[in-house]
């Protein structure tokens, strides 16, 4: 059991810790009442801000594109959870009431396990590109292609 948890109360958006338009609330330990702590209290324009920093990163950066990149990115991700474990286990047991041992199963490790690995090691395997072959050329003019993109 660790003696500390630390706690962020600002929110991510666009690669700033910024503080909720909206104010502050107070995260309340379930089990005990005890206040952990005042949490940014996201507002409608923090909601916009954060989805359209989302879009941009999606427009205008290799993401959504560069497959090796993701890939990275999220092995890059699961390594850094998976570093955190046990302060991930204390925070969930503060913040949502859960029983350890719970944690040692579906409410932590079990999904912490491949929560991001099995999407990073999908993409080497997923069809990206698929040929919907010679049949549509009579009807389009062309040899067609299906893209998927996430």
């Amino acid at each position: 059991m660790l003696d500390t948890v630390r706690f962020e109360s600002r929110m991510l958006i666009d690669g700033e810790l910024v503080d909720g338009r909206a104010g502050k609330f107070d995260n309340i330990n379930p089990a005990t009442e005890e206040v952990l702590g005042a949490v940014s209290d996201a507002s409608e324009r923090d909601m916009r801000m954060a989805i359209a920093a989302a879009r941009r990163a999606f427009d205008e950066t290799a993401w959504s594109t560069d497959h090796g990149f993701r890939q990275r990115c999220l092995l890059q991700l699961q390594d850094a959870l998976e570093s955190e474990r046990e302060e991930l286990r204390e925070e969930l047991i503060l913040e949502a009431g859960c029983p350890r041992a719970i944690t040692m199963g579906p409410q932590l490790d079990a999904p912490l396990a491949d929560a991001l690995r099995y999407p990073a090691e999908l993409i080497d395997s997923y069809p990206w590109r698929t040929s919907l072959g010679d049949a549509l050329v009579s009807v389009t003019g062309v040899h067609t292609l299906r893209v998927r993109r996430p």
